[in-house]
């Protein structure tokens, strides 16, 4: 989780930039958003073992192990088509935690 003073650093930001109040609850909650989001991309990848191809940041597996996975990860639905957006920026920020 972020410090008290980097929140408030980046509401500031938020003010200079964007012209717009962002609140600690707004923060919070995309970065609770965003981090479990993470955390399913990692533990699908787990699961799909060698079915992950990193240089395209896809899955390749078959819609019987699709299932099976969903069964286990309901939330890994949202990568079947897609990988995880912004990959780098998402395991600088989620890999340490």
């Amino acid at each position: 989780m972020l410090k008290p003073r980097s929140f408030r650093n980046i509401m500031e930001k938020g003010i200079q930039e964007f012209q717009q109040v962002v609140t600690y609850w707004n923060l919070r909650t995309r970065w609770v958003y965003l981090n479990d989001m993470y955390n399913t991309w990692e533990t699908l990848k787990q699961l799909a073992g060698e079915g992950y191809d990193e240089v395209t940041d896809t899955f390749n597996l078959t819609e019987s192990r699709w299932a099976e996975i969903l069964e286990i990860l309901p939330k890994a639905m949202r990568f079947k088509l897609n990988g995880l957006p912004n990959r780098e920026q998402m395991t600088l920020l989620f890999a340490q935690i």
